[in-house]
């Protein structure tokens, strides 16, 4: 458990804390577009269970076989197209070939 200490009340220390919060945020972020999920803040966890729930309810699980099938260990990009307007794809950003 993290002490309080004087400089955990100076105002300069706060903005620290703040701006590492919003680096760990980003890091979630930057976690959750490259596998196709969400990172979800908000005040009102009711809401966002809800949207949580709404976003499960409405997918689909699509296969992928590549026709490249050497296991260089280098990264593949994936892209997911749709022709019906207003959806929105989810995926990941692609897939290291290892195996």
């Amino acid at each position: 458990m993290r002490q309080l200490t004087p400089d955990a009340l100076n105002p300069g220390s706060f903005k620290t804390v703040v701006r590492s919060l919003d680096e760990v945020f980003a890091v979630f972020q930057g976690m959750a577009e490259a596998t196709g999920g969400l990172v979800q803040t908000s005040a009102n966890v009711a809401a966002a269970f809800q949207r949580a729930t709404e976003a499960s309810e409405n997918y689909y699980l699509l296969y992928y076989s590549p026709q490249n099938k050497a296991a260089d260990g280098r990264f593949r990009r994936i892209k997911v197209k749709v022709k019906r307007p207003g959806c929105r794809v989810m995926h990941r950003l692609g897939y290291f070939a290892n195996w």
